[in-house]
């Protein structure tokens, strides 16, 4: 955080695996800051946050702001959204009132409740807390971050650490037929899905399974209220003390049902959405999935209720009942860590390891992963069996139009949808393409398409490698609605007002201009001339005349001049939001490990968004302000020089440097460390290499 911090940032994202301790992060990095605001949605979680902030910052006084506990004058304040959110209890706070807002469980952040708190005040510092932010579920928190992922480490690396304990996964089969059942708002039918898995063949398989791995403390996780009490039923008449754990009426509180887990009252708790994060039961040592897997989220929120240390525990059993029902095939990707921005891709390439055996190389010591035979063949057959790559697209795009209840315009299939716009330009050639194909274009953007389609397909496609086009072109239509030209000072003020915010200031970070406030206007204005708007002249549809020194619209007309305003302005926003996330989103985070020969070495993995230069071979750096030579192989970085030559009276620098980072040999056992490797500002074919945390830091 500190690194986003020195270079203007004002938010961060941490995604960390269950249990490996994110609010402790949260305490620790909210020290200099004298006011905090902690927002969760439940009680454990805001409990569970006061003890971690006391034990760091223990003279600073803490409160609640949830429930019947108002305690607004407290330096460190941890408040329910569901409390804070509402109208009356805002206005008890002036809009500074603290420093450093941390939102708990930030996949919610988008829902309205959230977003009234975060709308209302002004931090100096927002920091999110999340597991499991896959972008197939939750695209759009990515935007309420800018895009700043400061910290990530899913379930798998947190294992190799040790910080987690390990798990065997069991997929067994499951003779559910799940393709006879309604699908009904992104979902399976309730009362159809409660009908199909209550029956007690299903039951038996479920005990069976159950009795085949023993341990201590279970939770099973069911589909509807109604499943979780007939398994309980079921459970305690075949002698096995079970509890169904939900928010329907008959139900014993969370607390004591988990007590009595702890205590071995019971053996098992069936709980239906109720245990997905908040709470803390570090003993169980079984998780039962029985119900479809419809999101990736949930999925690795209910795995993690399992995942927490605990004496005596050696490891996590995970038992599995998979059928025929939507996205099983994701769990091969989902087991290794892998599919956090192409889930697709991931899941097709585990499915093939899995029907060859190699699923489970290269994971942590102690994972294992198990398949039946007849499980196997399902997700295979699944996997091959996906609709064409439109039917796809498709499909994901109704989801979206049926979460929001409306036509999704370009911005809300980029926050919201499974695959990235790039896929519908890339499969059906242009937005107004793939509406056309599933029959949702309008009659007025029937006409917009022959009119000035090409010019849509150029603002949909053209390269950026900065922002300013962009911003540029948002300023002009908002101006002018492509009417009229517009001068060059009028821009200016726009593009002075974008930059001047935090949120997008790092895109002028190194250049002559990254005093946007106070940098003199014909500066700014020479830097306009040789940046946006000479990309824009060099287009086909518009044209800077530096006398009178204005932009102008060349290109054709549309009828309705205000449709094709929006129309472009759609485009612009969508552009920019996809820059902005994919620029910063710290892609190009690489781990640092120590090689069996001693030596430091930076492995650069196989990130299809990460960017690097292209090829293998030497590429100018700067390393602390020093010009140097790095021989980038293909999956590594191992060779550091002052000259690229591989004469060995020339030495290897790497591990001098790297030692100089993080501390003479400690690369890998005692830190999580990585580097940043992103091209140099103003410099061509140069690129950037800096730690992302220095020793001491």
């Amino acid at each position: 955080m500190a690194a986003l911090r020195a270079e203007g940032e004002t938010a961060g994202l941490v995604i960390a695996a269950t249990g490996i301790g994110k609010t402790y992060l949260a305490a620790f990095d909210s020290r200099s800051y004298p006011r905090v605001l902690f927002l969760a949605h439940r009680e454990e979680l805001l409990s569970q946050a006061e003890a971690a902030f006391h034990a760091v910052r223990p003279y600073d006084a803490t409160g609640f702001y949830s429930g019947g506990r108002r305690e607004p004058q407290a330096d460190l304040l941890f408040a329910s959204v569901q409390t804070l959110g509402r109208g009356p209890h805002l206005a008890r706070f002036a809009p500074d009132r603290f420093d450093y807002l941390v939102v708990d469980e930030f996949h919610h952040a988008a829902a309205p409740s959230y977003q009234a708190v975060l709308a209302y005040f002004r931090p100096r510092f927002l920091l999110g807390l999340t597991a499991t932010p896959y972008r197939a579920d939750n695209r759009d928190i990515f935007a309420l971050c800018a895009g700043n992922v400061a910290y990530r480490l899913n379930v798998i690396e947190a294992i190799g650490f040790g910080w987690l304990c390990p798990f065997r996964y069991f997929g067994l089969y499951d003779e559910t037929d799940y393709a006879a059942l309604p699908w009904r708002h992104n979902r399976y039918d309730e009362q159809a899905l409660a009908n199909a898995l209550s029956t007690r063949r299903r039951a038996e398989a479920v005990l069976a399974a159950y009795r085949e791995h023993p341990g201590r403390a279970a939770l099973g996780f069911c589909a509807s209220v109604r499943h979780a009490e007939f398994m309980s039923r079921y459970f305690n008449a075949q002698g096995v003390p079970a509890l169904a754990v939900h928010s329907g009426s008959g139900t014993p509180p969370r607390a004591s049902a988990i007590a009595a887990l702890r205590q071995g009252a019971v053996a098992i708790l069936f709980t239906v959405d109720l245990f997905n994060e908040g709470v803390d039961i570090p003993p169980v040592d079984r998780v039962l999935f029985l119900r479809p897997t419809e999101s990736m989220t949930v999925f690795l929120q209910q795995l993690g209720r399992g995942l927490r240390l605990h004496p005596g525990k050696a490891r996590l059993t995970v038992l599995d009942f998979i059928g025929n029902y939507r996205k099983a095939h994701y769990k091969a990707a989902l087991l290794t860590g892998r599919g956090e921005e192409d889930i697709e891709a991931a899941s097709r390439e585990a499915v093939k390891q899995l029907s060859a055996g190699t699923l489970a190389e290269g994971l942590p010591a102690g994972v294992e992963i198990h398949f039946d035979l007849r499980a196997i063949n399902l997700i295979d057959r699944l996997a091959r069996q996906q609709d064409p790559r439109q039917q796809r697209l498709i499909a994901a795009y109704r989801e979206v139009e049926e979460t929001l209840g409306r036509r999704p315009d370009l911005l809300d299939v980029h926050r919201h949808g499974v695959y990235d716009v790039r896929r519908y330009r890339q499969i059906f050639g242009d937005w107004y393409a793939f509406l056309a194909a599933i029959d949702a274009l309008t009659s007025a953007e029937k006409t917009l398409a022959r009119e000035v389609g090409a010019v849509l397909r150029e603002i949909e496609k053209t390269p950026m490698t900065k922002s300013y086009q962009m911003v540029v072109l948002e300023s002009f239509v908002r101006r002018r609605g492509l009417t009229a030209p517009v001068k060059v000072k009028d821009l200016a003020d726009d593009f002075r007002a974008f930059f001047a915010d935090a949120r997008h200031r790092r895109d002028i970070a190194g250049t002559v201009v990254v005093g946007i406030e106070t940098i003199d206007d014909g500066t700014l204005r020479a830097y306009l001339e040789t940046n946006p708007l000479q990309a824009w002249n060099n287009a086909a549809f518009f044209r800077y005349a530096a006398i009178p020194g204005a932009l102008v619209y060349t290109g054709p007309q549309a009828v309705d001049g205000s449709g094709f305003a929006n129309a472009v302005l759609e485009r612009a926003r969508y552009r920019l939001a996809d820059y902005f996330e994919r620029r910063f989103e710290r892609h190009n985070m690489f781990p640092v490990i120590q090689s069996g020969e001693g030596r430091g070495i930076i492995m650069l993995g196989d990130d299809p968004q990460a960017r690097l230069p292209r090829g293998e071979g030497w590429k100018v750096v700067l390393i602390d302000g020093e010009r140097l030579y790095a021989k980038f192989a293909k999956v590594a970085i191992n060779v550091l020089k002052d000259r690229p030559t591989d004469e060995r009276s020339q030495p290897n620098r790497l591990t001098e440097i790297l030692d100089r980072w993080f501390g003479k040999g400690r690369y890998f056992s005692e830190y999580h460390n990585r580097v940043r490797i992103m091209p140099a500002p103003e410099e061509t074919d140069v690129w950037l290499i800096e730690p992302l945390q220095r020793r001491g830091e």
